[in-house]
């Protein structure tokens, strides 16, 4: 599997029924057509906190109000990563086909993954 830092960046989708400016996405505001994305670095509630640090909290509190109203959708968000003392490696979480699966970050070149399910 080649090298990637795709599961570095978060994801989010218009899911109104009509385009949308949301003003609190980075990096100054955003309109998104209809099921139109944005991808971001990090988690976006950091990506949003990090354009503006005076109207971070007006920001967050806008971001939280249009998932609430369904407006916007988390379609993605970086997978944590865990750090094993016991096998010295780095692993993160995965989920595909409704089982949660650790396996190599993105960034490494090989890739292995483990099912956690019982």
């Amino acid at each position: 599997m080649p090298q990637t830092t795709t599961c570095l960046y978060s994801t989010v989708v218009n899911t109104n029924a009509a385009e949308k400016t949301y003003s609190f996405l980075p990096p100054h505001g955003r309109t998104l057509a209809i099921n139109g994305t944005l991808t971001m670095a990090g988690h976006p509630v950091d990506a949003i906190r990090r354009q503006t640090r005076y109207s971070s909290k007006a920001h967050l509190d806008a971001f939280e109000a249009a998932l609430s109203s369904g407006d916007l959708e988390i379609r993605d968000t970086p997978n944590p990563v865990l750090y094993d003392e016991t096998n010295v490696e780095s692993k993160m979480l995965t989920l595909d086909g409704g089982a949660l699966f650790s396996a190599d970050p993105c960034w490494l070149t090989g890739s292995s993954s483990t099912s956690l399910s019982v």
